[in-house]
């Protein structure tokens, strides 16, 4: 019993409930009797001496020992536990965070996509308004220009035609007897005198 170390005692008060069930803390009780010399049958001529209040006593504070060491064994297990639950909630929430964040970005990412679209399409139809504005007004010049010049060109005709219709045609603005000669006004548009 002197030899034993705590790493010994903590496995043979193991608590795995295997087969024996309680982790096994008779098989811990009954060695200790043994080795105490009160194991009767399995240890008869090993040890001679019988078992003493002493020797119970001495079990008992062992017990007691045990009993602490699986007592702290326990709450550093508990404490273990309580680590590792807390670093897996951490990692699960900050899993989540990210998970969070990017389905914002990706919202931000897709309301802005769509904004920018909407901004091309009205810069769009504004550019084809103010390009179908500026023909119309580009045409209404040009269609002016040309009223104005097929105007001139018609007066212009009229006018040939007026001269063209009187020529040979005697005009006397004056009335004006002359005795003999030619009259000064009776030449025409063409340059033939009459």
């Amino acid at each position: 019993m002197e030899n034993m170390s705590l790493s010994d005692i903590a496995a043979v008060t193991k608590d795995n409930d295997d087969y024996f069930g309680n982790g096994g803390m008779w098989i811990f009780a009954l060695l200790i009797l043994m080795m105490m010399g009160g194991g009767g049958y399995w240890n008869r001529g090993n040890q001679s001496e019988p078992v003493t209040e002493a020797g119970l006593c001495n079990a008992m504070n062992f017990n007691g020992l045990e009993n602490s060491v699986g007592r702290l064994n326990d709450s550093l297990q508990n404490d273990y536990m309580g680590v590792q639950n807390g670093i897996s909630n951490l990692g699960y929430e900050t899993l989540r965070n990210f998970n969070e964040t990017q389905n914002r970005i990706s919202d931000c990412c897709c309301i802005t996509q769509r904004g920018i679209d909407g901004v091309n399409y009205n810069g769009a139809i504004n550019t084809a308004n103010i390009n179908a504005n500026t023909t119309a007004q580009t045409q209404k010049i040009l269609d002016a220009l040309a009223q104005n010049k097929i105007e001139s060109l018609q007066a212009q005709v009229s006018q040939l035609q007026m001269q063209n219709a009187m020529c040979g045609v005697v005009r006397y603005p004056n009335a004006t007897t002359y005795c003999s000669g030619a009259n000064p006004f009776g030449a025409c548009g063409c340059g033939s005198a009459i």
